[in-house]
């Protein structure tokens, strides 16, 4: 296999594709995007209800300010909260 390729390992078993480094899939069956792909990406995520499930926030469109700062807000909270009692370990 290419270094410039990985192999996406999905629930019911392995994409038969390389996933090009810089690129996503996802969909069931899975769908390989491109870094350009950007509002075929926003449109696949909204019918499956991304930011629903995973931010509890329904929206209607991904590539506008105000969605964009509140997901990032929504995000960084929960990391804050997850992330509360983290410290460095030295070795």
């Amino acid at each position: 296999m290419s270094p410039s390729m990985r192999w996406c390992t999905l629930a019911r078993g392995v994409l038969e594709t390389g996933v090009p480094v810089g690129h996503i899939a996802f969909g069931d069956p899975a769908t390989v995007y491109a870094h350009h792909d950007t509002q075929a990406v926003h449109a696949q995520l909204s019918a499956l209800g991304f930011t629903k499930a995973v931010f509890e926030l329904a929206v209607q469109r991904l590539a506008d300010a105000d969605t964009i700062e509140r997901l990032c807000t929504r995000y960084a909270r929960a990391l804050g909260a997850a992330h509360r009692d983290d410290h460095i370990v030295h070795e």
